[in-house]
């Protein structure tokens, strides 16, 4: 049975998972419109709104394109840090002998091919997405669609090895549905918080961001009655590290102001 020991940072997720996943990529570039170019032009698309607009596959989908400054990733490397994500979450549940008989298999394929419906259309995150009640029936209709058809080019008898994730998918549980929940929450908080640490979007996301992760912990807070791993996520990555960056978050705040 695992312990709750608190670790210890110098260990921090998102930063390995982006040396892991992103490599180079996740450490120099940004969001700007000549790399979205560059990389249209790399991966052999016509222009750039091939990129924008979902024309390729996951590794010609910029994340987070609409944000200056933000870290460059894919939707390819998102895909595989939520996997790992949820692995090392579901392990931690493992541990403590799976009281709510999560399947591990499931939830992982999921995590792996989760966002393949933005293949059609673009990288919509999960904050537009849960936006409001009309964003959250909008988008999930669009990515209901969207699956279908990305996985319609698989032979019949196979398309149901890729299922759409929980959170436009009935047939699973409320209970893995819930977690499906957390992990997406603890990748999102893990992301922002640490392009709040690299410092390159500007004050007013700087704000924003932090402000969002207080919130996003608040749910994770009310849901790790549910789940160990939550907890120890919330215990050893996202809460230590949102309070030491507050201090460079007020000042951010404070250079609003002025």
């Amino acid at each position: 049975m695992r312990t709750n020991k608190k670790l210890e940072n110098p260990f921090d997720m998102e930063r390995w998972l982006r040396q892991t996943i992103n490599g180079d990529a996740g450490a120099r570039l940004t969001n700007t419109n000549t790399i979205v170019n560059r990389l249209g032009e790399m991966l052999g698309n016509v222009g750039a709104g091939g990129v924008i607009a979902g024309k390729n596959g996951t590794d010609g989908i910029a994340r987070w394109a609409p944000y200056p400054g933000v870290s460059f990733e894919t939707v390819t490397h998102h895909l595989l840090k939520q996997m790992i994500i949820t692995h090392i979450m579901l392990k931690i549940e493992e541990d403590h002998e799976n009281p709510r008989e999560l399947r591990a298999d499931k939830l992982l394929s999921c995590a792996l091919t989760h966002d393949l419906s933005e293949i059609i259309g673009t990288d919509v995150n999960y904050h537009q997405k849960n936006k409001n009640a009309n964003t959250r029936v909008h988008h999930k209709r669009r990515d209901s669609l969207a699956h279908a058809q990305v996985i319609s080019g698989l032979r019949p008898e196979w398309r149901s090895y890729i299922p759409a994730p929980p959170d436009i998918n009935d047939e699973y549980p409320e209970i893995e549905k819930l977690f499906w929940n957390c992990a997406e929450l603890v990748g999102y908080c893990l992301f922002m918080l640490e392009e709040v640490r690299l410092g390159n979007i500007g004050n007013q996301h700087m704000v924003s961001f932090h402000d969002d992760v207080q919130k996003y912990i608040t749910r994770l807070e009310e849901k790790s009655k549910a789940f160990a791993s939550v907890r120890e996520f919330l215990d050893v990555e996202i809460l230590p590290k949102w309070q030491r960056l507050a201090a460079k978050v007020e000042k951010a705040r404070d250079k609003l102001k002025k």
